[in-house]
This record gives structure tokens, sequence and C-alpha cells, in this order.
């Protein structure tokens, strides 16, 4: 799947949080296939990311839930 990546004039505070006003707009993705394994619930194994870059960088935020990392 091609994703269509928006500029954005400002770049986030990246301080490990996705706060709404630094991240609308950007484009979002999940994770939602299984490669190898069994995967009981999205509180096993999910994840979300968002995307977008301004005239210096490229910005990536990814959330992952695994039960064996919280």
């Amino acid at each position: 799947r091609e994703a269509a990546l928006p500029k954005k004039p400002n770049a986030p505070n990246l301080d490990g949080e996705a706060t709404a006003n630094e991240w609308d707009g950007a484009f979002q993705g999940v994770f939602n296939k299984q490669n190898a394994g069994m995967v009981a619930s999205p509180q096993d194994l999910s994840g979300r990311w968002m995307a977008f870059f301004d005239d210096q960088n490229l910005y990536f935020y990814v959330q992952i839930t695994d039960e064996e990392l919280n």
C-alpha cells in the first residue's frame, strides 16, 4: 500500500507523546498483519504509526501494544 505523506510547516515536539495539535493531518496507519505465531487480542500485539515531513526532516511516531512489553 502506498502512503502519501503530508507536508507540515512545523516539527513535532520529540518527547515520545503524540499530541493532537502536533500530529493532526499526519498520515496514519495500523499494524494489522501477523508474520508468525498467534496473537490472541489487540492487547497481545497491536500498533499504529503516523508520519509527515517538513522542509528539513521526515517524522514518524510508532505506538506498539504488547503484553510482554507492558
